[in-house]
């Protein structure tokens, strides 16, 4: 598959790459169908994050279920998902408290408290070196997205990915509450902005 690759600072390709595959029964495959260039993949590029081995980049994405693990229950193939920044777990202290980006399981070499420059950060990221979890990202035509139990919300069918994108995810979940397709709406408005969900104008990867 093609993919964007971050190589060294400044140096950052359209490769071809494996095919992302099953890992972990509770694993999905996404066909990405958008995804977006982040200000925070600037970081990266620009070396504010060191990263020493080749790695997919992308953490704003969406996109067709392609496979899914024997464990994924709330998605099927065929089903079209928006992917939030944070990969967590759903089961850990932190993702019980609605606070998924500091999941204690997504990133077990690098997770720790105290938040040093090499070590001790918070839980894995797609696409965001090996610092926070070493997960290719979603600047590709394929992805893995793990805990997928967990993590992909299931975009309506009345929002073409031009409209999710440019609508933002924020603004999108308070207008589908208003609606009632989504319940508990301050649950949902905190969860989604707690993983990342923000209002962006990305560029579409081709």
């Amino acid at each position: 598959m093609k993919a964007s690759v971050f190589h060294k600072p400044g140096d950052i390709r359209v490769d071809t790459v494996p095919d992302p595959t099953i890992r972990h029964p509770q694993d999905v495959i996404l066909k990405v169908t958008s995804t977006a260039i982040c200000g925070s993949d600037l970081h990266i590029y620009n070396g504010f994050l060191p990263q020493k081995r080749p790695m997919v980049l992308g953490h704003e994405f969406m996109g067709i279920v392609e496979d899914a693990g024997p464990e994924v229950t709330t998605v099927t193939k065929g089903d079209r998902v928006v992917i939030p920044f944070p990969i967590a777990c759903g089961h850990c202290f932190f993702c019980q408290h609605d606070l998924p980006g500091h999941c204690e399981e997504s990133n077990p070499e690098k997770y720790g408290p105290e938040g040093g420059l090499m070590d001790q950060k918070g839980g894995a990221l797609f696409g965001y070196t090996d610092f926070y979890g070493g997960y290719d990202g979603g600047q590709a035509e394929y992805v893995r997205v793990p805990y997928a139990n967990v993590g992909p919300r299931k975009a309506p069918e009345e929002f073409s990915d031009d409209q999710l994108r440019r609508y933002g995810y924020r603004r999108l979940a308070q207008e589908l509450t208003d609606r009632g397709v989504l319940c508990a709406p301050a649950r949902i408005r905190r969860i989604m902005t707690q993983r990342g969900l923000h209002a962006i104008q990305p560029k579409t990867f081709v």
